[in-house]
């Protein structure tokens, strides 16, 4: 996102060395998401790039039943703005296989501009989801919570009676019957990682709430 009149001076190059150079010694992984316009770009500083996976439930083969007594209520940044705070400051981390940690200031950019109109608080687990229905399919984005999540008890409270596939936008470490996961390569969205220890295999997929 060079400015127009200062492109081709080879300033991201520069930029892109400056961050490596700093950070080589402070950390063994970095990673980062590029749209199809700059694929050929990063490959250029050591980075790969990695196909995430599509984690979904077949409501159809899992036993999960809905629970008809719970609260969910949808939020609003005018409204509710010091409770999301409080839940991003101080989320319980969600996964124990692949998850982001101190992540505070991102999330709420996505609280407050992407899912502003995506944000549900189930008030008897006090857990915020972020979740759009689409036709049959119950997307979720993220659930914060600041305990450990009881995952069947948040799918019981969200679901609806017409939901048949609900899709998962981070790594699982919970196993319910009817899940899968499908490499998904996506050129709008693609993640490239600079490691110096082979970190992530099989299937997995970086919050979506962590894409940057």
């Amino acid at each position: 996102m060079t400015d127009e009149n200062y492109r081709n001076q080879g300033l991201a190059k520069q930029l892109m060395q400056h961050i490596m150079k700093e950070h080589e010694n402070t950390c063994d992984f970095m990673y980062l998401f590029a749209n199809d316009t700059v694929l050929d770009f990063y490959p250029k500083f050591g980075f790969t790039r990695l196909n995430e996976s599509e984690f979904s439930l077949d409501l159809a083969k899992s036993s999960l039943q809905k629970n008809l007594y719970v609260k969910v209520k949808q939020l609003t940044i005018e409204n509710d703005l010091a409770l999301l705070e409080k839940f991003a400051k101080k989320r319980h981390v969600n996964s124990m296989i692949l998850d982001v940690a101190h992540n505070e200031s991102l999330l709420m950019f996505y609280l407050t501009v992407v899912f502003h109109e995506a944000i549900f608080y189930v008030e008897d687990i006090e857990t915020i989801v972020l979740m759009e229905e689409e036709e049959d399919t119950l997307h979720i984005f993220d659930i914060i919570s600041l305990n450990a999540l009881n995952v069947e008890a948040v799918l019981a409270s969200i679901v609806q009676e017409t939901t048949k596939k609900v899709v998962f936008y981070f790594t699982p470490d919970f196993t319910i019957e009817g899940m899968t996961a499908t490499i998904m390569p996506n050129d709008d969205d693609a993640l490239f990682v600079l490691t110096k220890k082979s970190l992530l295999k099989g299937n997995f997929m970086l919050p979506l709430t962590s894409h940057c």
